[in-house]
């Protein structure tokens, strides 16, 4: 929406992006975990599987979204050196 020029304020962009991807990655993680009861009956293995999902989100998901606050409105001014971009390979 920010490179279609619909929303003019890139912080209010970064915040939908960043919530929307907060749903779609950690609600699905969240999602294979509640059915991993299914194929391990070891609960030690299924609680460090909750441990790693939380250790992603607050490593990860939290400091991309307030790199991308704080550089967001320099994007366009550095389209090749995005500093975001250098998290973004780990998160895939």
């Amino acid at each position: 929406m920010l490179d279609f020029d619909i929303w003019t304020n890139p912080h209010v962009a970064g915040v939908v992006i960043g919530i929307s991807w907060w749903c779609m990655v950690t609600g699905q993680a969240l999602v294979l975990y509640s059915r991993l009861y299914l194929v391990v009956r070891d609960h030690r293995k299924i609680r460090w599987v909750l441990v790693m999902i939380i250790t992603n989100f607050c490593i990860l998901h939290i400091p991309i979204m307030i790199l991308s606050q704080v550089v967001s409105p320099f994007k366009r001014s550095f389209p090749h050196h995005f500093p975001c971009d250098v998290l973004a390979e780990p998160m895939v």
